[in-house]
């Protein structure tokens, strides 16, 4: 058996002001039979380790008391290709990167209304309201009073092959809207500080265009198939609510919130469509901060 390549990195933390981290306890690993390197940062928030890599991947996490997990990746240039293309004198290249990780500090998690939302939009070609603060459809299909988000998918289902839905998103008020925000995945999950989206939501970039959709369509057969998905994988969203205005038209009250993930939906048959999203709410007027308290969620359990 031919001996994996050796690779070494260091890894620079730093904050959220790009101030390093030193004395941080970090892991870092190669895939070798398991091993991990073990240590702290030194005074400019690196520490550097080595390893046999038989993947070209060298993966890195902190996880410490008062600071959010954090977890990376690097991909040394063409891991997965032969050996001999990139490897000099048994080493990965580019010998020794310093990859740039940043922690971010648990400072001020508040309640706040989370839910993953797993339910059926009623009815095709028909709209139907979403109350947040309540986490169910709009009275008369559920025990919901306002209308947050308003749903409506259009389509047709033959069956899982042959189908065509179009999922449209309105917002009640004119101020109301939602900011989309993508970030990096690792193996399946957001990559880098579990605390992957803003610490406070915008103040201003909000679509006020009250109209978003996505689509999904599957036309199999007669040497002509065709699949669509708007769907995205790493993209999230931060949006507005309730939004109230003066007479300039500035808004002065309103609630903000956070969408973990794309909204997913599928089938617009007579039963409607499925529908699956997972936000965050903060249940103060003009309170922008998203750093959610998991051991304070508004909805009970």
């Amino acid at each position: 058996m031919v001996a994996a390549p050796e690779a070494k990195i260091t890894l620079r933390l730093v904050d959220e002001s790009d101030h390093p981290w030193s004395n941080m306890p970090v892991r870092i690993g190669f895939f070798e039979e398991g091993k991990q390197n073990i240590g702290v940062t030194d005074s400019n928030g690196m520490f550097s380790a080595g390893g046999l890599a038989i993947t070209g991947e060298a993966t890195f996490s902190v996880n410490e008391q008062g600071y959010y997990y954090s977890r990376g990746v690097y991909r040394f240039p063409k891991a997965g290709h032969r050996w001999s293309d990139y490897v000099k004198d048994d080493k990965w290249q580019p010998w020794n990167p310093v990859v740039t990780m940043l922690v971010k500090r648990v400072v001020n998690p508040t309640p706040m209304y989370s839910k993953h939302v797993e339910t059926m939009i009623p009815a095709t070609n028909t709209a139907f309201a979403y109350d947040l603060m309540v986490g169910d459809w709009v009275h008369p299909n559920g025990r919901g009073v306002v209308s947050d988000f308003v749903f409506r998918v259009q389509g047709y289902w033959q069956d899982y092959r042959n189908n065509d839905a179009i999922l449209t998103l309105s917002l009640s008020k004119p101020k109301d809207g939602l900011i989309p925000l993508d970030y990096e995945m690792l193996y399946g999950n957001p990559a880098g500080s579990a605390l992957f989206m803003p610490r406070f939501a915008s103040e201003e970039g909000y679509s006020f265009t009250n109209k978003w959709r996505k689509a999904r369509k599957q036309a199999m057969g007669g040497g002509q198939d065709e699949s669509i998905c708007d769907l995205k994988e790493g993209r999230g969203y931060l949006f507005r609510v309730r939004s109230t205005v003066n007479e300039a038209g500035v808004v002065t009250n309103a609630y903000y919130g956070k969408i973990h993930g794309d909204f997913d939906f599928g089938g617009s048959g007579s039963n409607g469509s499925s529908l699956v999203f997972t936000y965050y709410l903060n249940p103060t007027p003009n309170n922008r901060n998203l750093e959610f308290d998991p051991k304070r969620n508004l909805f009970k359990k």
